[in-house]
Formats: C-alpha cells, sequence, structure tokens
C-alpha cells in the first residue's frame, strides 16, 4: 500500500511542474506577439482564399466556355442533320418522281411496242392477200409477154411469107349486096401495129398502178421495171419494122364512097 500511494504522489508532482512551465510562458508571451501571430494567419488565410477564389473563377470561366462551345457543336450537329434530312428526303422524292415518270414511260412503250405489233401483224395478214394477186399479176405479165413475144415471131413470119398485107373490107355478118359491102366496115381498120402499142401501153399503165396500190411490197418495182422496159423495146422493135402509116394510108383502105 505505501509502493502505490508513493506512485499517485509523483505524478501529482510532474503535471504541477507542467502548468507552472506553461503558465510561465503564457506569462512571458506579450500581447502584441499574439495579434501578430492572429494577423499572419489572418493574412496566410487570405491569401489561401484569393488563390483559391482565383482558381474557382478560371475553373468557372473555362466551364462556361466548354459549355458555350459543347452548345454550339450541337447546334452545329443539328443543323447538319437536319440539312442531312432535308437533302435525304429531297433525293428520295426526286428518286420517287424519276421512277414513277420512267414507269410511266415504260408502259406507254409496252402499249407502243403492243400497237405496231398489231398494226405489223394485221399488215402481213393484208400483205398475205395480196401476195397471191402479185403471183397471179405476175404470171399474167409472163402470159401477156410470152404472147407479145409470139405475136412478134408471127409477124416477122407472115411478113418473109407474104410481105406486107393491105387491109381489106371486114366482111359483113348480115346478107348485103354488093353495093352495100363495098361501102360496109364492121370496125375501123386498126393495124397490128397499134394492137400492140396500145397492149403495151395498157400493161404499163396496170404494173405502175399495182406498184402504187402495194407500196409496202418493196420488191415488186425490182420485177416491175425489166417488164416495162422490155414491152417498150417490143413496141420501138414494131415501129422500126412496121413504120406508122400516115392518115392518107388509112384512107386508101376504105370504101371510095366512106373516104369522103
Amino acid at each position: 500500500m505505501s509502493e502505490g500511494g508513493g506512485k499517485e504522489e509523483t505524478t501529482d508532482t510532474v503535471d504541477c511542474e507542467v502548468d507552472d512551465e506553461i503558465e510561465d510562458l503564457v506569462a512571458q508571451v506579450d500581447m502584441e506577439d499574439i495579434l501578430d501571430i492572429q494577423m499572419k494567419i489572418m493574412d496566410e488565410l487570405s491569401t489561401m482564399i484569393q488563390k483559391e477564389f482565383a482558381r474557382h473563377k478560371l475553373l468557372y470561366e473555362a466551364g462556361t466556355f466548354l459549355k458555350e462551345e459543347w452548345d454550339k457543336k450541337v447546334k452545329e450537329m443539328e443543323d447538319e442533320v437536319e440539312m442531312a434530312r432535308k437533302l435525304l428526303l429531297r433525293t428520295l422524292k426526286w428518286n420517287y418522281q424519276q421512277m414513277d415518270w420512267k414507269v410511266h414511260k415504260f408502259r406507254g412503250n409496252i402499249r407502243e411496242v403492243l400497237s405496231l405489233y398489231v398494226d405489223v401483224n394485221n399488215q402481213m395478214k393484208i400483205e398475205e392477200k395480196q401476195a397471191a394477186k402479185q403471183d397471179d399479176f405476175i404470171q399474167l405479165v409472163e402470159d401477156t409477154q410470152k404472147e407479145l413475144d409470139d405475136l412478134k415471131q408471127n409477124i416477122r413470119v407472115t411478113q418473109e411469107l407474104f410481105g406486107p398485107v393491105n387491109p381489106g373490107v371486114v366482111v359483113s355478118r348480115t346478107n348485103l349486096s354488093t353495093e352495100k359491102l363495098a361501102n360496109h366496115i364492121e370496125e375501123p381498120y386498126r393495124p397490128c401495129e397499134t394492137e400492140v402499142a396500145t397492149a403495151v401501153q395498157r400493161v404499163n399503165q396496170e404494173m405502175d398502178q399495182m406498184v402504187r396500190e402495194l407500196p409496202l411490197a418493196k420488191h415488186l418495182p425490182g420485177l416491175v421495171a425489166p417488164i416495162k422496159e422490155l414491152g417498150e423495146k417490143v413496141s420501138e422493135m414494131m415501129l422500126k419494122e412496121f413504120p406508122a402509116k400516115t392518115t392518107q394510108d388509112f384512107l386508101n383502105t376504105l370504101p371510095p364512097k366512106q373516104r369522103d
């Protein structure tokens, strides 16, 4: 017990000594020194606050600038997106109009092609019907040419055998007296060369008419031209071999009472 009591007394003694030292220090510090310390602390706090304020001000200005730039970029992006949207809409509308116009034109072309096909088909049917007529006509022309050649040959043979033949009075189909028979002619005299020239001219006119009526028959003029040329040559040869007679020659073939 005596040992424990001794320790407590020692501790109390030390505390008392410390308190005494602090009191001695406080007593030694002057009031002016305390004010100086407080002023220094205030200056340091003020400087620190000013620095922090300046730093926060810079941060605020930087944040404001960044916000303005962000808003500006967002506005530019919105404008660009709106322009792109409008351009896309105009492009789609123009493409739709072009496609609609092309579809309409394609339909019109299809209708025109079908109409032309129907017209060509109908024209081919008409040409098929005309083909038979053309074949018949060509056969007729060939037969006529053959007859002309035969006639020419017969005329030459006759001329060689009998010489020029003077036409006489055409025999009447009725019983007439000698006087009436001398003055009666059933039909006017027409020389054979006139008959040939007339036939050639008529055939040429019919061929020209056929060419005009069948404009789609492109091969027809090539067939007709040689035939016409050959017919004209026959006429020229007939006129060379049988010269045209004058009016007086024709009157000499008539009976005496009809010459006046």
